[in-house]
């Protein structure tokens, strides 16, 4: 089925770049630095450096990743929390439920002393929408914009 598959290659090209241009529209004045928290619990988080899946699509939504001195993944620690100083917290649904909430995600050491913290930015997204980079990557770009810039 080549014919329907450049058709939905198509269409998906097209609707990424609609995407792009709406989260250009919404970030002139404003990139927000965005920490992601990959939790399963309190004892078990990473956070994504550059280089990593969440990195770009951060930067896609308009995002700046707060952390840049490393790829990939590396264990959460409070320090790098604080050093980052991240606007946003960004956590997958089932990471922000494991930690207990949002509430338990502000009273995390370090947390009050971020920006985020301050401005109680946690946000959360569908692990399988955030990362898959599928047909509804377009849908992604959006969501996390949107989450960013309310």
């Amino acid at each position: 089925m080549p014919e329907k598959g450049k058709l939905l290659a198509s269409k998906t090209e097209s609707q990424i770049g609609q995407a792009l241009q709406e989260v250009k529209s919404r970030t002139v004045n404003y990139t927000p630095r965005l920490l992601f928290i990959y939790a399963r619990g309190a004892g078990t988080m990473s956070v994504a450096g550059k280089g990593s899946s969440l990195d770009a699509i951060i930067s896609l939504a308009g995002g700046r990743n707060a952390v840049q001195e490393f790829n990939d993944f590396k264990p959460y620690i409070t320090e790098s929390l604080v050093k980052a100083n991240p606007d946003v917290i960004l956590l997958f649904d089932f990471g922000l439920s494991s930690l207990g909430g949002t509430s338990a995600v502000l009273k995390m050491p370090g947390m009050a002393l971020t920006n985020a913290g301050k401005n109680k930015r946690i946000v959360q997204m569908d692990g399988q929408l955030l990362i898959n980079f599928s047909v509804r990557l377009a849908d992604a770009i959006r969501s996390l914009n949107k989450l960013l810039i309310p």
